[in-house]
């Protein structure tokens, strides 16, 4: 019989071709393997900030409700007491400055919960970007796999019809 390859250098060739291309398809499918490894990576870290957030706002509320009930009791405190005019009037003072500070403090929060929202925003559209990426090296590895597919049948096609000859 016949051998389909016209000589021993082709025969070579083809084979290295052939070897190249496995390498090649290897290759493609680790990276894509890492890219979902980072995917998941990214997806486990997103969720374990989420969580810690969370923990960290329950925390505040329930200091700043430590807060308030403590100055409830203090106010109590210091109106069952005999107070001087001038007294009065610092703790006028005060009560002033501390909302001053709580504005400033609310202002900071808002300021801050706005940060962790573009920041999880920013996260949402990399692990977006990476899957688009993920489902484009899919794409392309089958796409690849078909146009090999094709011209392996169509080199079997040319060897079976120059074998008829």
């Amino acid at each position: 019989s016949r051998s389909p390859f016209h000589s021993p250098l082709e025969k070579v060739r083809v084979d290295s071709e052939e070897r190249v291309e496995k390498e090649r398809q290897e290759e493609l499918n680790d990276e894509s393997d890492y890219v979902i490894e980072d995917l998941e990576q990214d997806e486990d870290d997103e969720e374990d900030e989420v969580y810690y957030e969370e923990e960290e706002e329950v925390d505040e509320e329930e200091e700043e409700d430590e807060e308030v009930e403590y100055e409830d009791k203090e106010e109590v405190e210091y109106e069952d007491e005999y107070v001087y005019e001038d007294a009065l009037e610092d703790e006028d003072e005060e009560e002033v400055e501390y909302e001053d500070d709580d504005e400033e403090q609310e202002l900071e929060d808002d300021d801050e919960v706005e940060d962790e929202d573009e920041d999880v925003e920013g996260d949402d559209k990399e692990l977006a970007s990476n899957r688009q990426v993920v489902d484009q090296i899919k794409y392309d590895q089958s796409t690849y796999k078909e146009e090999v597919e094709e011209v392996e049948k169509e080199e079997e096609d040319n060897s079976i019809a120059s074998l008829e000859k």
